[in-house]
């Protein structure tokens, strides 16, 4: 045997030594959610069939007892039924991607929850209750009982996160009882409930992400007028609250906290098809003057539409309506921004002490339905005790070259000193101070230039002038804003 065709065999062997170890590692990798499960307690290892049709309440039971402070697996792909009692958990529930069914096929009352969570953390289960699979009609609740609760107590309760989670057919499909917040909800579905999360105590921070909570019969969040409801830090992102009366609501009742929205960013959340208001509170002011607020709050980019579908009695006047107004409201709008209601008017607030500032971003006017002149932004209802300062931003939808932000273009031709533009007032200007121009030259026009507003009604002209005159055609863009 050579020498080269014994380095050829022994390159073969450690190819062949590689490739085996690869398909080792490949298999340990696929077989590694198998080993996840083998090393968390199944419900099946406590007797529930999982077949759709036994009633696994009482395994469902021992296993819960079994596996306290630990983790339970329920068998992907598979339906367990609990039939006759809620289920407490001191564990963390889980099952793998497609996830597993929990479905409760008989209403336990009202106020009951058919899972009570004190574990870390929920991963792709769906809870199907006895409302059943079909929409219960706007503002009627099929089921009295609620889906899965984060505490039996507000002060003992967990701060879990909730991921992959789909649940249908309940009172609240989740209903917040902590009082140490902190908690996390990504990547779930809630539908045909009557209130999708209803935050019964909440201590802030809590978080929402890429989450779908549409088509319930009365909100898609909800709280009692004494709940924090969505209170300092929290963030809801890229998350459909749509397709039902309301969006974010608060419930009758006097205020013992004041709060409802505080400190909060909602970016790209969308409220399509609402049919009453994006984000309501009617609860009312307590003997202490404290009165539910939405304060501080920062919406990017929503997206709004009204669908008479999904009204209930109350007329949809506002797009939001709130006892009072305090810190900043800035909303960013886009490309489908809050418009009004029957009123004219998208902000109504009782009372106000705050600053509110709506930007329009790449769209040519304010809202349609808008009166044709400077519309009014905020309605408040005690202007006596107003502090409120409103101010709105409508800017062009043409684009700079950087495609970044919208500009206005005006040229001036070559061999003149003038150039302008007239557009229409109300486009650019929703408070009565008129528009304001910020011009800049895409070159060095050659000489000194400054700008003129002529407003004529609802038509202003932006003229550009030239101390000389231009040598070539000279083009500026113009940032066009109101004056608020």
């Amino acid at each position: 045997m050579t020498a080269q065709v014994l380095r050829r065999i022994i390159i073969s062997l450690f190819a062949l030594a590689w490739a085996l170890a690869g398909s080792a590692a490949a298999r340990e990798d696929e077989d590694a959610p198998v080993t996840a499960a083998r090393m968390a307690p199944s419900v099946s290892d406590f007797g529930a069939k999982c077949d759709g049709s036994t009633d696994d309440t009482t395994a469902f039971r021992k296993a819960a007892a079994a596996v306290a402070n630990g983790a339970l697996y329920v068998p992907v792909g598979r339906t367990c039924v609990i039939a006759t009692s809620s289920i407490t958990l001191h564990a963390a529930l889980f099952s793998f991607p497609g996830g597993a069914t929990l479905m409760f096929p008989h209403d336990f009352g009202a106020g009951k929850a058919a899972i009570y969570v004190e574990g870390g953390w929920v991963e792709n289960i769906n809870l199907i209750g006895p409302g059943g699979k079909t929409f219960p009609g706007v503002g009627n609740a099929r089921s009295g009982m609620n889906g899965l609760q984060i505490g039996t107590e507000p002060n003992v309760a967990p701060a879990p996160f909730l991921r992959g989670l789909n649940i249908q057919g309940f009172y609240s499909g989740v209903v917040y009882n902590t009082n140490y917040g902190h908690i996390h909800l990504a990547d779930s579905v809630f539908t045909n409930n009557y209130y999708g999360i209803y935050i019964l105590a909440n201590a802030g921070d809590t978080k929402i992400y890429d989450s779908e909570i549409t088509g319930q019969a009365m909100a898609a969040i909800a709280c009692p007028a004494n709940s924090h409801c969505l209170d300092g830090g929290c963030v809801i992102s890229g998350t459909h609250l749509g397709f039902s009366p309301y969006g974010i609501y608060q419930e009758a009742g006097a205020s013992d906290t004041g709060g409802f929205v505080d400190d909060c960013l909602l970016e790209q959340v969308r409220f399509e098809s609402i049919g009453n208001a994006a984000i309501r509170s009617i609860a009312t002011v307590n003997r202490n003057h404290l009165q539910p607020s939405l304060d501080t709050t920062y919406i990017v980019h929503p997206g709004f539409g009204w669908d008479p579908r999904f009204a209930i009695k109350q007329s949809p006047t506002y797009a939001i309506d709130v006892p009072f107004i305090n810190g900043q409201l800035r909303i960013d709008q886009g490309a489908f921004p809050f418009t009004p209601g029957s009123s004219g008017v998208i902000i109504h607030a009782r009372n106000c002490t705050g600053r509110v500032v709506l930007n329009y971003d790449g769209t040519a006017g304010p809202p349609e339905g808008s009166p044709s002149g400077p519309a009014p932004l905020l309605q408040v209802d005690n202007p006596g005790n107003q502090a409120c300062v409103s101010a709105s931003r409508v800017r062009t939808a043409l684009f700079s070259p950087s495609g970044l932000a919208p500009y206005l273009s005006i040229s001036i031709p070559n061999g003149k000193t003038t150039g302008s533009a007239t557009v229409t007032t109300s486009r650019y200007a929703m408070s009565p101070q008129g528009i304001q121009p910020v011009c800049a030259p895409t070159a060095d026009p050659g000489s000194r230039w400054w700008i003129t507003v002529d407003p004529q009604g609802n038509k202003t002209s932006i003229d550009l002038h030239l101390s000389a005159a231009a040598t070539r055609e000279t083009q500026f863009y113009c940032h066009v804003t109101d004056q608020g």
